[in-house]
């Protein structure tokens, strides 16, 4: 445990000199340059305001999402830990966009908080799996999983599905 902790520190360390070199200010300039002035302006695509771009990605994410718990109870663990991480990767994008919406930022935040419920329930089911693994791994027969505790996770993620599909998603809603 000692020697991972100072792996840790050693790590910790050298990122934080990586971060304050010259060579990353200079990749980040580089970058900031191109995002604000590249050629690709110049496309089409350069021209559209960013939110209708980001509109597109979160449809992408959303479709993935939709069809993926459609038929939840059949899943595997595994399946059901990948919906968990697609609903937890369209919460963060929809967090990390937030300022595009602003003109519906209470439906915005109602679908983040629907995400993040589908995220938290799937991942109490995923931790059971996790613990029955762990508890094998070292030679053990683990407790039977909680086939009533599961059950009523999967219930509480479809109720948010069917809520969250109830209404369009918020960012279709644009009108500029």
């Amino acid at each position: 445990a000692a020697a991972l902790a100072d792996r840790r520190r050693e790590v910790a360390r050298e990122s934080e000199e990586v971060l304050a070199s010259a060579a990353w200010a200079e990749e980040l300039d580089r970058i900031e340059t191109a995002a604000l002035g590249g050629p690709w302006r110049e496309t089409p695509a350069g021209r559209e305001p960013a939110w209708h771009a980001v509109s597109h990605g979160l449809d992408s994410w959303w479709w993935d999402l939709t069809a993926a718990w459609q038929d939840l109870a059949a899943l595997s663990p595994h399946q059901r830990h990948r919906v968990r991480i697609t609903a937890k990767k369209l919460r963060y994008l929809t967090e990390l966009t937030a300022d595009l919406y602003a003109d519906r930022e209470g439906e915005r935040a109602s679908s983040s908080a629907g995400f993040k419920e589908v995220q938290d329930h799937l991942g109490e089911m995923q931790d059971r799996v996790a613990g029955a693994a762990l508890v094998r791994d070292h030679g053990f027969r683990p407790a039977s999983l909680d086939a009533a505790a599961d059950a009523a996770a999967l219930t509480r993620v479809v109720a948010v599905a069917c809520r969250l599909e109830s209404h369009p998603p918020y960012w279709r809603a644009r009108s500029e």
